[in-house]
């Protein structure tokens, strides 16, 4: 019971990302990164686990130099 209150009043990160993206769609993992004052890793972590289950979809954006960007 506790937990389930405890969920209920902290949003998990994975909850925190779609939120985001429905207010702001297109947005890279480094601009969540920064919107949820988390390492790039663990954003990309929990993004990757919502592509899995079918909840979000990415799409590499080409930059002139480097890897592309991961939207």
């Amino acid at each position: 019971m506790i937990l389930n209150l405890l969920r209920e009043l902290v949003p998990s990160p994975a909850l925190e990302i779609i939120r985001l993206l429905k207010q702001s769609p297109g947005m890279t993992v480094n601009e969540l990164k920064g919107a949820l004052k988390m390492s790039y890793m663990g954003v990309k972590q929990h993004c990757d686990a919502l592509v899995k289950k079918g909840c979000l979809d990415t799409w590499r954006h080409p930059v002139p130099h480097g890897r592309p960007e991961k939207i």
